[in-house]
């Protein structure tokens, strides 16, 4: 969305700071970044793209901007600001909010794990989808 990339640039020009995005994986489409290459300065470095981990790029940053995604959740679990642009269920949460949704709601899975999760990881994850 180049409405919040502008926003982020906006705000990372106020502070002297630098924006870092990554992209949703499901993003796909050639034309969108051709016209963000067009759009955004390359070589001012006002815009860098990134394929890390999006822990390690959270862990990285002063802020988080992010339209509604569940990063913005996860940059508030790290302790980073999030700045989150249309209404998402956590952006109003507090911390106790926060670590209750945690608790209850997620499934402790490791997805950067080098070893396959275990059958009883996924008859948690299947439980939940039901």
């Amino acid at each position: 969305n180049f409405d919040a990339i502008d926003y982020a640039i906006n705000e990372a020009r106020s502070i002297g700071a630098k924006v870092v995005a990554k992209i949703h994986p499901a993003e796909r489409e050639g034309m969108f970044f051709k016209q963000l290459y067009e759009k955004f300065s390359v070589e001012k470095e006002e815009l860098m793209l990134t394929n890390e981990i999006t822990a390690k790029c959270i862990l990285a940053s002063e802020c988080v901007i992010t339209i509604n995604s569940t990063v913005g959740f996860e940059a508030m679990m790290l302790g980073k600001k999030a700045v989150v642009l249309q209404p998402a269920l956590y952006s109003k949460w507090n911390a106790r909010q926060m670590a209750q949704f945690a608790l209850e709601y997620t499934i402790p899975f490791d997805m950067y794990a080098e070893s396959n999760a275990t059958k009883e990881q996924w008859l948690n994850i299947i439980s939940r989808a039901e």
